[in-house]
């Protein structure tokens, strides 16, 4: 009797799940329910592979972030140095070959004006009426005077004329002054004698007389004395600032 009854009970299982299995709108369900377990499936695969594909891009974008600052820092390492270099070298160049001054008081006008900025050049040769950048005898700093007198002459001013070695030459760079100093009955360069000042014949080897062109104002060789040679710093080449008076002297 109870092998029987468990014989119905498993006809009657299996009858059930057979309904099931053959029932339409459960195959439908479980169609949907695999659809939808495709598409969350296929979403998650879009999505890790999304997630890959963005990681190796920003890991590419790093490293070319990264190679772009290394450049970057580079070229401004190299650009540094070059510059330094560059800076050295033409440092260097100058403590040989030329400087820069600026022009301090009013002893060189008309040429030259207070706070001018000129290019000296350490290596030209020292000729009369050459502009020279000197340090003063006195030790008071250093000045820009024209050269007058050379080593070996004998210089003198009578009657705004200069004299050398007996000789007139003419000081065109002061004409215009010198004829406005005329017409008012005044001197521009009083009168001056190297061997009455200086007590000397003739200008010493290595030495110089220099003035300023702005001869009745100007501090010179008539105040402070003949300059060495050893303390002419150079020759002014040009005038470069103000830039609108740029000018070779």
């Amino acid at each position: 009797m109870r092998e029987k009854n468990q014989s119905k009970q498993k006809i009657a299982l299996k009858n059930s799940a057979n309904k099931k299995k053959n029932n339409p709108k459960r195959s439908t369900r479980v169609a949907f329910k695999k659809k939808i377990m495709r598409k969350k499936e296929w979403r998650n695969n879009k999505y890790r592979q999304h997630e890959t594909t963005r990681k190796k891009n920003h890991g590419k974008q790093k490293r070319k972030r990264l190679r772009r600052s290394n450049l970057y820092k580079k070229l401004l390492l190299e650009i540094g140095s070059t510059l330094l270099i560059s800076i050295s070298i033409i440092w260097l160049f100058s403590l040989f070959t030329f400087t820069f001054a600026k022009v301090e008081g009013y002893g060189m006008i008309p040429t030259l004006a207070d706070k001018e900025m000129v290019f000296i050049n350490r290596n030209s040769v020292k000729r009369r009426f050459k502009l020279a950048y000197i340090r003063k005898p006195d030790g008071r700093g250093n000045d820009i005077r024209r050269i007058i007198g050379l080593p070996g002459e004998s210089v003198n001013y009578k009657g705004d004329q200069l004299y050398i070695n007996g000789n007139i030459v003419v000081e065109k760079f002061i004409y215009e002054e010198i004829g406005q100093a005329k017409n008012t009955d005044n001197s521009y360069t009083e009168d001056f004698n190297l061997e009455e000042d200086f007590g000397l014949t003739r200008i010493p080897e290595k030495n110089y007389l220099v003035l300023g062109d702005n001869r009745p104002y100007s501090t010179d060789s008539r105040y402070y004395g003949l300059v060495e040679e050893k303390d002419i710093i150079g020759i002014v080449e040009m005038r470069i600032l103000p830039i609108n008076l740029l000018e070779q002297l």
